[in-house]
């Protein structure tokens, strides 16, 4: 959380719509698909971030993405993740639980799709 995952989805992909705060967790709701305007095919799905203490937050990602990889239509699966997380300058926690939980979920084989990572830089 608050390693500017909104802020990218919308500059890679050309869309205004992913809900970004500079001062609190992200209001993002997994469930609604973002269509990018360069590629209308491309349905895009942007999750709250893993907060501290809010182990909800991997549990409703886990279930979004069985849900996904259950449908009989291809073209309604995931077909990749990519997974934003903030990597400590100097000092603290590499990294929050909920990153630590979902990567343990892909090395299990729970995810189907790939994860992607983007690691960013976080301020002390």
């Amino acid at each position: 959380s608050g390693v500017g995952k909104s802020s990218l989805i919308n500059k890679v992909f050309g869309v205004p719509k992913a809900k970004v705060s500079n001062r609190k967790p992200g209001e993002a709701d997994i469930e609604e698909g973002i269509i990018s305007e360069q590629n209308k095919r491309l349905i895009l799905h942007d999750s709250r971030g893993f907060e501290p203490g809010e182990a909800d937050t991997v549990q409703i990602v886990q279930r979004f993405i069985d849900g996904k990889n259950t449908q009989p239509h291809i073209k309604d699966r995931l077909h990749a993740i990519w997974l934003c997380f903030g990597i400590l300058c100097a000092g603290g926690r590499l990294m929050e639980t909920g990153v630590e939980d979902f990567l343990d979920l892909k090395t299990s084989g729970k995810l189907g799709p790939s994860v992607y990572s983007h690691q960013c830089c976080s301020g002390f």
